[in-house]
């Protein structure tokens, strides 16, 4: 029996939609540099990249969902410094990369002293969201600098990070932060900025969080949050405690006690008796 021409077309449709197409040429090198004009085909490869294996064909690279059999997803470093681009920098669907590093421009040139000159080409977008961002997965973590002109940093659904929170936001104007999912930043959290809100609430570990604010955040109220998230000693020689936070407001240097110190009462990290805990609020120093 003859089959109609619809249903040859219609056949011929599907064997389009499920054949692994070669990966685009953008997608082939592991570092994927953002700018204003790539952003839906750099997230697609981070989505659907994959080097396969056949005994016939050899390596191929295809995209596709979901991918063929004996493939491998791609995996990717993603950079943002593009210096021409204005207004909010916004990455829908990427929802996993090894690191992701969001800087501005730096040189550093030997004057005729033998010192070197360093000259700062910022970003000049003032916001970033990164709205499906899941897992980092490698140690580079997340960085974001020389971007002096960010008043929102957006990771809403962010939950695990093998490497480092690192945001320089020093030159920004004031700012509120936070990380309503994240639960892991395995190397840590370090913030610089006009901080005047900064917030984890579900945070179970971050082996050392240090926070240098120009703003009013709360540093003694935030310790109280994160501290028992952070690891101490930390194996940091350039911060023995293991939380650090100073604003306008207030400072904080601590650890969290171990659990056969801190008895059964109250916040373990707060009990007078068991750690030495100096609090500058408004010039004050405080021994609690």
């Amino acid at each position: 029996m003859r089959l109609s021409a619809h249903l040859l077309a219609a056949a011929w449709l599907v064997g389009l939609a499920t054949a692994a197409t070669p990966v685009p040429a953008e997608c082939l090198s592991p570092n994927l540099s953002l700018n204003a004009t790539n952003v839906d085909t750099l997230a697609n490869c981070t989505l659907y990249s994959y080097r396969c294996f056949d005994k016939d064909e050899g390596v191929t690279f295809v995209t596709t969902s979901p991918p063929p059999t004996n493939c491998m997803k791609l995996k990717s470093n993603v950079f943002f410094d593009d210096y021409n681009m204005t207004g909010a920098l916004v990455v829908p669907r990427m929802v996993e990369t090894q690191q992701l590093s969001i800087q501005g421009q730096l040189t550093r040139n030997r004057n005729f002293s033998g010192g070197i000159d360093r000259t700062v080409r910022p970003l000049r977008v003032d916001s970033i969201e990164f709205p499906d961002l899941v897992n980092i997965t490698e140690f580079g973590g997340i960085s974001v600098m020389y971007a002096h002109n960010l008043s929102s940093v957006k990771f809403p659904k962010l939950e695990n990070m093998r490497g480092t929170l690192d945001l320089d936001l020093s030159e920004g104007p004031a700012i509120s932060l936070s990380f309503p999912n994240l639960r892991l930043a395995f190397s840590g959290i370090w913030i610089k900025g006009k901080i005047d809100a900064l917030d984890f609430p579900v945070l179970n570990f971050s082996r050392a969080i240090n926070i240098t604010s120009t703003g009013n955040l709360d540093c003694v109220a935030f310790a109280a949050t994160v501290v028992n998230t952070t690891t101490w000693p930390t194996g940091y020689n350039e911060t023995p405690e293991s939380l650090f936070c100073t604003s306008n407001k207030n400072s904080i240097n601590t650890h969290p006690v171990p659990a056969e110190e801190s008895g059964s009462s109250g916040i373990s990290w707060f009990r007078g008796d068991l750690l030495l805990l100096v609090v500058l609020v408004g010039g004050v120093s405080l021994v609690v």
